[in-house]
């Protein structure tokens, strides 16, 4: 029974943890190193710094970074999402608060199926945080606040690859998260039926 309630217990916090690590850590993390990258002050106190002080460093100001990012890309493909969710009936789906709500409601029914959309969510959403930091690099190299910037700069050719590349990303893994997610939730809702016939 302990065991049972452990694995239960780790089904619960390994998707949270999961969720922080890819959709905000990785993204917060890679925003800050290319924003101090250059600065020969910041590469100095870099230096001075312990391996495992450094780690602490770049989890905990990666989280923090990529709490501010994805506040900023939820405001951005919110006006995204919801124009292409009013299509017509069928696209309603893509609104944030229906895709979300379903995600939780699978979630209830099916804790691995959840902990699989969590994960495909968090992808989804490091996607989207990777074209949000990319956007707010540019723009702070553009008004002389990241300076220099290593990476190629709009409206060059390599830059506005690299921007396609990143939204080409984020199209496949918001698809493959809303498709994987309409498929869970058609399954779940037959077992449920088959459920109710049983009883």
């Amino acid at each position: 029974m302990e065991a049972d309630d452990a694995i239960k217990k780790a089904a619960v916090v390994v998707p949270g943890i999961y969720y922080d690590l890819i959709a905000r850590v990785c993204p917060g993390a890679a925003f800050l190193a290319l924003a101090m990258w250059g600065r020969p002050t910041a590469a100095a106190e870099l230096e001075r710094t312990t391996g495992f002080l450094l780690f602490l460093l770049l989890i905990g100001g990666g989280y923090i970074a990529g709490l501010l990012l994805t506040a900023v890309s939820s405001v951005i493909f919110f006006f995204v999402f919801v124009p292409l969710s009013m299509v017509s009936r069928k696209t309603r789906f893509l609104h944030p608060h229906a895709f979300l709500t379903r995600l939780d409601e699978i979630d209830k029914k099916d804790d691995r199926a959840g902990a699989t959309l969590t994960k495909m969510y968090a992808e989804m959403v490091l996607a989207q945080n990777l074209v949000t930091g990319y956007l707010l690099l540019q723009g702070a190299h553009w008004f002389k606040l990241v300076s220099p910037l290593v990476l190629p700069t709009l409206p060059s050719p390599e830059a506005m690859l690299i921007l396609l590349l990143l939204v080409l990303c984020f199209a496949h893994r918001a698809t493959a998260f809303l498709h994987r997610q309409h498929v869970l939730s058609r399954i779940s809702d037959l077992k449920g039926t088959h459920a109710k016939r049983s009883a």
